[in-house]
């Protein structure tokens, strides 16, 4: 088994050898360069080790717009959208040397069913990823130029030294 994966895991209580050898098989780390777009497989789902990446869609002028930032160790993200016509697709880029945890959406979700840590790893995941978009959309449509730098600052402590300010501008 590899040890990161395994290693993840564990932080997050599941102990299970039969479990964990199972998402060994299910899982892959990717490891990314600065600016280098992270594969979106429809199938699977991604779980960031370390790094920052900067998600982003297309706009209807085909300019790029900054959806979200994902810089903690065990934020959660996918792509919800990827395969259904006419629906916007989400990409993601590193913005500094990243590795991503790639996981299998439908192994992972048949092992949660059978090891209740795993599922409460899911759920909380998939729970703060829904928060963070709701918090983004939130700044975005309540808050004037002024209140979303401030809200992006307390937000994202330490980004701004980080991404190229064009991204934050969008």
């Amino acid at each position: 088994m590899r040890d990161e994966t395994v290693t993840f895991f564990n932080e997050k209580n599941v102990t299970d050898p039969a479990i964990l050898r199972e998402l060994d098989a299910a899982c892959e780390i990717v490891v990314l360069s600065r600016d280098e777009r992270l594969p979106m497989p429809e199938d699977r789902a991604f779980i960031l080790l370390d790094g920052t990446l900067r998600g982003w869609l297309l706009d209807r002028e085909g300019n790029e717009v900054t959806d979200d930032f994902i810089f903690k160790r065990g934020q959660g993200f996918a792509d919800f959208c990827a395969g259904r016509e006419g629906d916007a697709v989400e990409f993601f880029d590193a913005v500094t040397p990243c590795r991503v945890l790639s996981m299998n959406r439908v192994q992972v979700d048949e092992l949660a069913k059978r090891d209740p840590a795993l599922a409460t790893i899911q759920i909380t995941t998939v729970r703060e990823m829904y928060l963070r978009i709701w918090e983004h959309r939130n700044a975005i449509i309540t808050l004037d130029a002024r209140g979303r730098y401030l809200w992006f600052l307390e937000r994202y402590p330490g980004l701004i030294d980080t991404v190229y300010h064009k991204y934050i501008s969008s």
